[in-house]
Parts: C-alpha cells; structure tokens; sequence
C-alpha cells in the first residue's frame, strides 16, 4: 500500500523525478526488505504510477488497521511528503493530492496546510 500511494504521488504531477524514483529506491533500501518483498514493492510503486490507483480506497484499507491518529498514519504521511519533497519542489497537484490524502486520514486542514507549506 506505501508503495502504491509513493507512486501515485509521484505521479501526481504528470512527471515522475528521477529524484522521485531513487526516493523511493532509497526507501526499500533501508527498509532492508528480502528479495520477494523488494520486488513486491517496486511492482506496487509501478502499479501507482500507472495510474488509475483508487486513492481513497488505499487510504480505507489502510485505516482499516491503522487508527488515523496512530504512529503508522504519522509514518505514512511523513513518507509521503518525504517524496514529495524529493525533487526540490512540490507543485500544485502534489499538493492537492497530499491535502486529499491528509483529509481522508483525519488530520486538521489547517495543520495539513502548514506541513506543506500552503
């Protein structure tokens, strides 16, 4: 699921950075996941970058065994906008999306505003 929505988001944009595709290359390096799951994460990076990823529905699944105000929403989004500061910049749709996502996990509008910088 972290990977699908890194990948939706470094879609988001229209470009995925080369700095994107290493942030997330990086990120399954430290990760230190076996050869199976290593796999398993770049196809579910790739399924996000295609497109078409039903979001909201990433998001569902993932509260359905996360609370919204638990470590692992804090880890998801720190993650997220992580990547999207990869490149040096964030546009305007990374923004939207991550306002999306930040809304659908429960967190203040007003507190998603200042994480990125709006």
């Amino acid at each position: 699921m972290l990977f699908c929505l890194l990948g939706s988001l470094a879609r988001a944009d229209g470009v995925v950075s080369a700095e994107e595709a290493a942030h997330g290359e990086e990120l399954i390096d430290r990760m230190e996941l076996p050869k199976v799951g290593r796999k398993l994460a770049v196809h579910s990076f790739e399924r996000g970058r295609a497109g078409g990823l039903d979001v909201d529905a990433e998001i569902r699944r993932f509260l359905a065994v996360y609370r919204s105000s638990s470590t692992h929403s804090e880890q998801l989004l720190e993650a997220l906008l992580t990547l999207a500061r990869s490149d040096g910049r964030m546009r305007i749709p990374e923004k939207s999306w991550l306002t999306r996502v930040g809304k659908s996990l429960g967190i203040d509008a007003d507190v998603m505003k200042q994480r990125i910088g709006l």
